[in-house]
């Protein structure tokens, strides 16, 4: 434990200098509603009382008369 100690304290006396940022305190009032995207998204929730939260960008949109996607029997999970 000793060498980690002197090797610590080599490399500080080496390359150690005074910090070259500064911190500062901005003022600012930020509310976690600041913090969420301003976006459209579609709330999904499912028969076991999973949420899921997805993008609208991300449905795929349909022409006038479509049919929509086939779902396969065993996806569906009905009780």
């Amino acid at each position: 434990m000793q060498v980690i100690k002197d090797e610590l304290v080599e490399i500080r006396d080496k390359y150690g200098d005074e910090r070259r940022s500064v911190i500062e305190y901005s003022g600012g009032d930020v509310s976690i509603e600041d913090l969420i995207a301003d976006e459209n998204v579609v709330i999904t929730i499912s028969h076991a009382g999973y949420i899921k939260r997805t993008n609208l960008s991300e449905y795929k949109t349909q022409n006038r008369g479509g049919v929509g996607q086939k779902v396969q029997e065993q996806e569906i999970k009905i009780s």
